[in-house]
């Protein structure tokens, strides 16, 4: 039996325990033993290495690929419970509206620049249960698309566990655009960016020079990780194939109790812990750090600056076969919204969690 406590510190929880997991099963993933008593301090060391910038930028010299890495295809995600479906237009406001708007006009005007055009996608359960979030984004310019036309939907494991998260509520609706973002990415490629992110400046050298590359995100009060609101990859890249494996493998269903791991234990599963411990940042983060730059890829980080510039300086050989130091630009806004938190509801939970139903 669990006895849960949730803090009001529920966004900074403590994710050493889950890196440590994570980082085991990572590891035996990739053909390597690890025992039950995983040496974390030498693991921590490492990622602590992360936090120095001069490290993550300096580690390889990147090089300039004629054809796109990552393909001009943007991924936005957007899931609701079927039964009492809600529209992202009724939950947004018109800043909101205007700032996808100017997004994707911004990308298009500056894709035509570089003789390019991006294919823009919304990923939806069903086009019917949403027709105005269809009809806005259509007239954008984006294709909206079923999340059953992935391919790993058709995994039946793989099916439910999305519509685990969008069911009674829906309980996990943050957890569900979790799983598809990464799904879509490894699938097909390109940039996922949440919906109340904002891009005006984009710097097409990430397309030629980076494999995958993200924003960084304070997840915790040591620990500089990613953020999984704004990323991009190339198709079939290792840190989304293992991203996904990690999230399917400690997924558990409502009458799998007994086989939970300890990180996703009854308390953690009923909550927004669900998304924050299983599905979000910190599982993206401690995944990618244990796959950065690996197996021959050219993989990034921008980091923020002043009046939401984001930027990533590095040394390249370019188009000309000349070493140089490059500094790519980017431009973006989060709003913020943070919906995953389900307006901190946790924090009022003391008990069992078998009494709480999301």
């Amino acid at each position: 039996m669990d006895i849960c406590l949730f803090s009001k510190t529920i966004f900074y929880g403590t994710e050493y325990v889950p890196h440590r997991e994570i980082t085991r099963k990572i590891l035996q993933m990739r053909g390597n033993e690890t025992s039950d008593d995983f040496d974390f301090i030498e693991y921590n060391q490492m990622i602590q290495q992360y936090q120095n910038r001069s490290f993550v930028e300096k580690q390889i010299v990147y090089k300039y690929s004629q054809d796109y890495k990552i393909p001009l295809i943007s991924h936005r995600v957007w899931a609701t419970d079927v039964k009492k479906p809600r529209e992202l237009v009724e939950l947004i406001g018109n800043r909101a509206k205007n700032s996808l708007q100017a997004t994707y006009k911004y990308l298009d005007n500056s894709a035509r620049k570089q003789g390019q055009k991006w294919t823009h996608i919304l990923w939806v359960q069903d086009k019917e249960l949403v027709p105005n979030t269809l009809k806005l984004f259509t007239k954008f310019g984006v294709t909206v698309r079923s999340v059953y036309e992935l391919e790993a939907m058709q995994d039946e494991r793989i099916r439910k566990q999305f519509e685990f998260y969008v069911q009674d509520g829906p309980r996990a609706p943050a957890a569900a655009s979790d799983f598809i973002r990464a799904i879509a990415i490894f699938e097909l490629g390109g940039m996922y960016f949440d919906n109340d992110q904002t891009i005006n400046l984009w710097d097409y050298n990430i397309n030629h020079y980076f494999d995958f590359v993200s924003t960084r995100l304070l997840t915790q009060y040591s620990v500089i990780g990613l953020a999984n609101a704004f990323f991009a990859a190339k198709q079939g890249h290792p840190i989304l194939e293992n991203y996904i494996k990690i999230m399917v493998d400690m997924f558990k269903f409502l009458d799998e109790e007994d086989e939970r791991s300890y990180t996703q234990n009854s308390c953690n599963s009923r909550t927004v812990g669900l998304t924050l411990f299983g599905t979000g940042p910190t599982v993206f983060t401690v995944v990618a750090y244990n796959l950065f730059n690996q197996d021959g890829n050219q993989d990034g980080l921008i980091y923020e600056d002043w009046e939401s510039n984001q930027l990533a300086n590095i040394d390249v050989i370019d188009e000309n076969g000349q070493e140089k130091s490059l500094t790519i630009k980017v431009r973006s806004f989060d709003m913020m919204s943070n919906s995953w938190t389900k307006g901190f509801q946790d924090n009022q939970l003391f008990g069992l969690p078998e009494l709480y139903s999301f």
